[in-house]
Order: C-alpha cells, then structure tokens, then sequence
C-alpha cells in the first residue's frame, strides 16, 4: 500500500482539511461576490467585504479541477469535468471529446455546491494563482 505524507508536527489532519475546506468556501463567495457586482448584482461594500474576508485566510490551496456526476443514481450517468486553464485565465468544460470554454459570467462556486463530486486542488506554492 501506498504511504501517506506525514504531516508536519502538530498539526491534525481533520483540522487542515476543514480548513482547506473554509478557504475554498470563502474563496468561492468572494469569486461569487465579484462576479455579482460586476453583472450590478450586487453592490461594491458588500462585494468588497467578501473579497476583504478571502484576502484574509490568504488562501493556499486554489481548485483547478471539479469532476461531477450526471445522471439519476449511481449505476447510470455520466461524469464531466470542469477545468481551470490558467494560460487562459478561465474555466473550461470537459465531456469525453468535447471541450467548450465556460462563459465568464458562469459561477463555479454555485456549480461547486450543486454538481461537485470530486474536487482537485493545488498548493499555491506550485502553480500561480
């Protein structure tokens, strides 16, 4: 079987995931908030506050890949991936052969929370933001 990484001295395994999980949470509500104000959804002090409380986790992990399911129940459907492409600076969705650019005024973060079955993030010490 396959070794786990050790993780750092002091530090729990349950603890840095629930906290991965809360930057990512409220990364995508800054991301939601942005995209809301620039479509006059939203006004720019309440924008602003969601962006400011993003900026102050400084996020580490960033999703580059959420993989979802279609389809009824698990012995049926399908599974589609939407991918970030960073030399593009935008979403784009994977199903089998078939690759479409995601319109900028799509939400990942609303996708994350209705579709998601599989998310994959990277470490920003790796890739750019």
């Amino acid at each position: 079987p396959a070794k786990r990484p050790r993780l750092a001295e002091g530090h729990d395994e349950d603890e840095l995931l629930a906290r991965v999980l809360e930057e990512s949470r409220v990364t995508a509500e800054a991301e939601s908030a942005e995209r809301r104000m620039r479509l006059g959804e939203l006004g720019e002090a309440s924008a602003n506050a969601s962006i400011a409380r993003a900026k102050a986790m400084s996020t580490r992990y960033h999703l580059r890949c959420l993989a979802s399911h279609t389809g009824n129940t698990a012995r049926s459907g399908h599974y589609v991936c939407d991918i970030w492409n960073a030399s593009k600076g935008a979403w784009s969705f994977y199903n089998d052969s078939v690759v479409l650019p995601m319109k900028p005024e799509v939400d990942i973060g609303i996708i994350r929370q209705k579709r998601g079955y599989l998310y994959f993030y990277v470490h920003s010490d790796f890739v750019a933001a």
